[in-house]
């Protein structure tokens, strides 16, 4: 049975300004966001009017290339969010890597005769040493004085 456009808004509970809007230059008076075309396509066969019934027609063509796009470049964004965390994660390790060899070296010019595996022992220790100098610093805004320094590695 054929209904008129008024009817098939009450039936799928469509609200102005919500669903639809009044537009006189469209087939039935009305204007259609693509969630409210999709949905009122289900009942394309019981709208009255055959000029509204292209009109939805032609709207669910470009509401489902809209959300074909949509999705599209939303996969995209999702595919650069990784490639940017491994860049991120790639850059990190490489930094860590860079600053350990730094910190390997700082060993072997204080013990020229020690062998790697002592410098990878005596490591993890000025790592732990710089890092309390950096909170010290970071929390009194002053380098740590020798004095600090000395209290620093009896505390260990």
């Amino acid at each position: 049975m054929a209904k008129n456009i008024q009817t098939i808004h009450r039936e799928l509970g469509f609200t102005e300004g919500t669903h639809f809007h009044k537009n006189p230059a469209n087939p039935g008076g009305y204007g259609y966001s693509d969630a409210s075309v999709l949905e009122m396509y289900t009942m394309i066969d019981q709208i009255a009017d055959p000029a509204v019934r292209d009109f939805i027609k032609r709207r669910v063509a470009g509401a489902k290339a809209r959300a074909a796009e949509r999705a599209d470049a939303e996969q995209k964004r999702k595919e650069q969010a990784d490639r940017d965390a491994r860049y991120k994660q790639a850059r990190e390790a490489e930094l860590n890597r860079k600053e350990d060899d730094r910190l390997r070296a700082i060993i072997k010019r204080a013990n020229p005769f020690a062998n790697d595996t002592e410098v990878e022992s005596l490591l993890p220790e000025l790592k732990k040493r710089l890092m309390l100098e950096k909170s010290i610093e970071a929390a009194t805004g002053r380098i740590p004085s020798g004095y600090e320094r000395e209290f620093l590695r009896s505390n260990d």
